[in-house]
């Protein structure tokens, strides 16, 4: 029996290994791909999202000024890449779609669960445009191409894993 959990721990710890290296080969490639040529300004990636089988590179958030910039004024975004909204503590937090320019899902995460989803959620040119809250309390929300939930298959309870560089 302990051999039997000893080595379900070794393959765990051997998983997380793996996933921090391929983070390390994949991000540079990544940010290499979108300095040739590409219009995306998406600059500052400095994480990835893993939901189900499916891995999102997401640029950081975790101050007020970025929080309240977000995706604003962005002309495209990438299929696997988004925002991912960092906050301190937990609480209801209500976003909008001002100044953006494509639509999105956003995805409310409490710890590594996911809580809420706001599928396709149009732009919004109005001075005071519709605000998404959901009832639940999150500590982080992502942003991602509106249709990516439904394509991926993400629901309400999914497992989530969050990595944040140090190098934010």
């Amino acid at each position: 029996m302990d051999t039997i959990v000893k080595s379900k721990i070794k393959m765990s710890k051997f998983k997380s290994e793996m996933q921090k290296v391929k983070m390390l080969i994949v991000l540079p490639l990544v940010l290499l791909a979108f300095s040739c040529g590409s219009q995306v300004n998406f600059e500052s990636v400095s994480g990835s999202v893993v939901i189900g089988e499916k891995e999102i590179f997401v640029e950081i958030a975790d101050n007020d000024q970025e929080r309240s910039q977000g995706l604003m004024n962005r002309k495209k975004l990438p299929k696997d890449m988004g925002m991912l909204f960092v906050f301190e503590g937990y609480g209801q937090r209500s976003f909008w779609m001002k100044d953006t320019l494509i639509p999105l899902d956003i995805i409310w995460i409490s710890d590594d669960r996911i809580v809420h989803i706001e599928k396709n959620v149009p732009t919004s040119e109005e001075l005071f445009p519709p605000r998404y809250s959901p009832n639940k309390l999150a500590n982080y929300v992502l942003e991602v191409n509106a249709g990516i939930a439904e394509e991926y298959g993400w629901a309400t309870g999914d497992l989530v894993k969050i990595q944040i560089s140090n190098d934010k």
